[in-house]
């Protein structure tokens, strides 16, 4: 699907979520819901997804984790990155794997290896990595790059590796079930299931394609529930409610201090008990 045309049906069942009153939201039920940075807060022209310049902006607010894309070069060195070519950011239609590491920095030094980004945020937020579906030509080697690249985050607990195609995980046995999500677009049942089925670490889909009996269901087999991508208070306050884990958005900071003015409420006497 087209960028725009994705975006577009985001905002637009966003905008219709929106129209709902506000849930009654409890300080300990926010308190139990992250905010998941999804690439970074970036323009994407003068700052640019997936860079260090992107993430940095995030320090220090509060917001919990970071996602980020993974991709592999040439010569199989993880590099963060959600496109396959450098054509939509940058006009520049080569094939990552067709460049070496060290190409590819020469080319375009603010793309960011696995490794470094990994040191540099494994100790402040939580990290939520999500492998794109590609070939995998030697998957010993790269099962074991991957995994020393995320031994810093793996070793805490603090790293979920995700992927919209979790038949990819087969080719990297050396992460743990429990640290893996599998994520849906429009497949949520098959997939859903499928988390329950390989013992995974959690599930996330669109929370318009999310029911209380999936997070329920979720929930009572030990696995945390995400979701994406509210831009709505209303939305913000119906996940808080149902239980959602983690709150993937484009606007972290804006859903992080809505989140913020949540934990810091003081109810009064009278206020109506949150939706169930």
């Amino acid at each position: 699907m087209a960028v725009w045309l994705d975006q577009a049906l985001l905002a637009a069942t966003d905008a219709l979520y929106a129209l709902r009153p506000l849930a009654s939201v409890t300080p300990a039920q926010a308190a139990r819901t992250r905010i998941v940075s999804h690439r970074g807060e970036r323009d994407d022209r003068t700052v640019f997804e997936n860079t260090f310049a992107a993430f940095d902006r995030l320090r220090g607010t509060g917001v919990h984790a970071l996602e980020c894309d993974v991709r592999w070069t040439a010569d199989l060195v993880p590099v963060v990155y959600h496109d396959a070519d450098l054509g939509r950011l940058h006009g520049d239609a080569t094939p990552l794997r067709s460049l070496t590491a060290d190409e590819l920095r020469a080319r375009r030094p603010e793309i960011p290896l696995l490794a470094e980004l990994v040191r540099r945020y494994a100790d402040e937020f939580h990290l939520m990595i999500e492998v794109k579906p590609e070939p995998y030509p030697d998957p010993p080697l790269q099962d074991r790059r991957l995994a020393e690249a995320l031994a810093p985050a793996l070793g805490t607990g603090r790293c979920h590796v995700l992927s919209l195609q979790p038949a990819l995980f087969r080719h990297l046995p050396s992460l743990p079930a429990e640290r893996t999500m599998s994520v849906a677009r429009f497949d949520a049942a098959p997939l859903g299931a499928e988390a329950l089925a390989a013992r995974r670490g959690g599930f996330s889909t669109h929370y318009a394609l999310l029911s209380r009996a999936a997070i329920g269901r979720h929930h009572a087999a030990g696995q945390c529930i995400g979701c994406g991508f509210p831009r709505s208070r209303a939305v913000l306050h119906r996940e808080i409610a149902r239980g959602v884990d983690y709150v993937f958005t484009n606007q972290a900071l804006r859903l992080e201090r809505w989140r913020q003015a949540l934990l810091a409420a003081v109810p009064r006497p009278g206020t109506p008990a949150p939706r169930r």
